[in-house]
């Protein structure tokens, strides 16, 4: 037994060495979390710890990691505060998750690929991570001004929308194609709406009210995460993903926890986003970028460099011009579309969860992995660099 607690030690030290040593650097750590993965694979640590048990553990608590993070994303999707900027979330949302999609995937039919794949690679382009701009934001101290309410309204309005893509991928992901029609797809997305609505009006609010009898904060989360389990592994049953399920069930619990103030009280809401995201993110979410370095073959990326290069720059230029485009056609200003317009060009979440589902399911193989690997690793890196300099342009009398 002490074999795999040594493991899962050695890659905690290791993904929290790499994400503080890049955080220095001013490069989100999720960075430092893929490298540490890809140093796991070095012959001497790889003989010394890859064994069976050891893997399977991992992929397992990486797995847990994945449902916590899309429910801690659903936790932060807050459609309140996209009132101010609604038209032009909406209209940058929908542009920078088109425009990547469309130049990856046709770029990638002529480079020969077969259509389900192009659609994949189609896919993890068109992701972006709003982590991602948050970091950047917080560290500039801009999270709180009219540009950064801007930038994370358009945020969650790509996660939305990019929610719709993600849902039609693993529908097609969980069920073989061969044997399930688009109007199968389309039922089994229905009927998990129906159960949805049926979760939030009665399931949800009876449950919420059974666990806060006890006025116990333990309690109280042991409660919803047992809600966000259940939405999930119903998602899953439905054809669809555990992870479709988590996003749904926190957008669910964040907004009845919120929407009666004598009932719910404020401070609850902060609680279990912020236990969400130190268990999420202290312990299981490092694990599940580990996990993705340590299946990345990065010098297969040198076989097919000219791929991996021309997706990488239609990805993040897209999304560039995507959000700058949306934002522009409201508001008129193009400063204003170039900054939020970088800020959305990282990746590094839900992009990295395509690739690692797709090749868990032998739909892409380790060469194109490593490619979408690359082009988010490199995004990541990009995309602060990039804001630190047009920033000073922004405020530029």
């Amino acid at each position: 037994m002490l074999g795999p607690i040594i493991f899962i030690l050695v890659v905690l030290v290791l993904s929290y060495l790499f994400g503080e040593f890049f955080r220095h650097f001013g490069i989100p750590k999720v960075f430092g979390y893929v490298l540490s993965g890809l140093f796991l694979t070095l012959p001497a640590l790889k003989m010394a710890f890859f064994t069976e048990t050891n893997l399977e553990i991992l992929k397992f608590l990486a797995d847990i990691g994945l449902i916590l993070l899309f429910f801690f994303v659903g936790l932060g999707i807050d459609f309140r505060k996209m009132r101010s900027f609604w038209t032009t979330s909406i209209y940058a949302g929908f542009f920078n998750t088109l425009f990547p999609f469309l130049a990856v995937f046709l770029i990638s039919l002529t480079f020969q690929l077969p259509v389900e794949v192009a659609l994949i690679v189609g896919l993890a382009a068109a992701m972006s991570a709003q982590i991602i701009s948050i970091d950047i934001l917080e560290e500039l101290n801009l999270l709180r001004t009219k540009l950064g309410e801007l930038i994370l309204t358009i945020g969650i309005s790509s996660d939305v929308i990019q929610l719709f893509f993600l849902v039609f991928l693993v529908s097609l992901l969980n069920i073989p194609i061969s044997t399930l029609s688009f109007f199968q797809v389309l039922l089994n997305i229905v009927l998990f709406v129906v159960v949805s609505v049926i979760f939030y009006f009665v399931i949800a609010p009876f449950a919420l009210r059974f666990f806060e009898e006890e006025k116990n904060e333990v309690s109280l989360f042991t409660g919803i995460f047992i809600l966000s389990l259940f939405m999930a592994l119903l998602s899953e049953a439905l054809g669809l993903s555990v992870f479709v399920g988590a996003l749904v069930a926190g957008v669910i619990i964040r907004h009845l926890l919120t929407r009666e103030k004598k009932a719910h009280k404020i401070w609850e809401e902060h609680f279990i986003a912020k236990t969400v995201h130190v268990i999420s993110f202290g312990f299981f979410i490092p694990l599940f970028f580990v996990w993705v370095g340590i299946n990345a073959l990065l010098p297969k990326t040198l076989d097919n460099l000219s791929f991996t290069l021309t997706i990488t720059i239609l990805a993040i230029a897209g999304i560039i011009f995507g959000t700058l485009l949306g934002v522009y056609l409201v508001r008129k200003s193009f400063r204003e579309g170039l900054v939020a317009g970088i800020a959305q060009a990282g990746k590094g979440d839900m992009d990295l969860i395509i690739a690692v589902i797709a090749l868990s399911s032998s739909l892409i193989s380790p060469q194109i992995y490593s490619s979408i690997i690359f082009m988010s690793l490199f995004s990541i890196l990009l995309a602060p660099l990039l804001f630190r300099s047009v920033i000073h342009y922004y405020f530029k009398k």
